[in-house]
């Protein structure tokens, strides 16, 4: 519907370029990106997020699945991070927004920081789903979630 899309943006590809000339981008498995920190590291995790329905799936761009198993994975793994004293951040859904009983990530990450947050989505299939979304933000240091 657009009339005239931008198709190349050259301000913002030479602006992203000079970003990311001191940036070292890595393909792999998140595990090895322990062996190319240091002490001043800072760890996002931004992973498939765990579905809310049957069709809010979004694993299907990965390879593997990112299942309930790989989500316990990335866990052990934070936990890993935190005993080697590395600061980590993750987001993923709330799947207690959705089923108030479902204490997956409240369970999985009860001795670490959970704060939930608005998140606004605008694209959807049903119009009607459009809009704020409740998301998780994970970490294990505390003054990241005090704002």
């Amino acid at each position: 519907g657009y009339k005239k899309p931008t198709i190349c943006d050259k301000e913002n590809i030479l602006a992203v370029s000079n970003a990311l000339q001191k940036v070292e981008i890595l393909c792999g498995d998140y595990e090895e990106t322990l062996h190319h920190s240091n002490k001043n590291s800072l760890f996002y995790f931004d992973p498939p997020y765990k579905p809310l329905s049957e069709t809010s799936s979004f694993n299907s761009y990965a390879k593997d699945e990112f299942n309930d198993s790989e989500q316990i994975r990335l866990k052990d793994f934070c936990s890993k991070l935190d005993a080697l004293n590395h600061t980590w951040i993750l987001s993923n859904s709330d799947v207690k927004g959705k089923n108030e009983n479902d204490n997956f990530f409240d369970d999985l990450y009860k001795n670490y920081c959970i704060r939930r947050v608005l998140a606004k989505r605008s694209i959807n299939s049903d119009s009607t789903q459009r809009g704020q979304i409740s998301e998780l933000l994970i970490t294990n240091e505390n003054h990241f979630l005090k704002w």
